[in-house]
């Protein structure tokens, strides 16, 4: 996908399933809750999270990540249980 079509996508909200949670690897910022979860919305391009943020590479060569985080300010890190999250671009 390239930037502004990822531009375009956000706000969008996803679902962190019990099965995004049981194959999560904490501290790989590939395979990470948050990670994982982005992927189900946005899954051809690589992402990254960290604990409350993250970004997504466009398919574009030289294009910066969109950076992303959540409205609910969530600690990606301390999910346990299923639950919704909204994403938004940072500014």
């Amino acid at each position: 996908m390239k930037k502004q079509e990822i531009i375009n996508l956000f706000p969008i909200t996803a679902n962190i399933t019990q099965e995004i949670i049981d194959k999560a690897y904490l501290g790989d910022i590939r395979k990470c809750i948050g990670a994982l979860t982005l992927k189900t919305v946005i899954p051809e391009n690589d992402v990254i999270w960290g604990v409350e943020s993250g970004g997504i590479y466009p398919n574009e060569v030289g294009e910066q990540a969109v950076k992303i985080t959540t409205v609910e300010k969530t600690n990606m890190t301390d999910v346990t249980k299923p639950q919704e999250v909204t994403f938004i671009m940072v500014e």
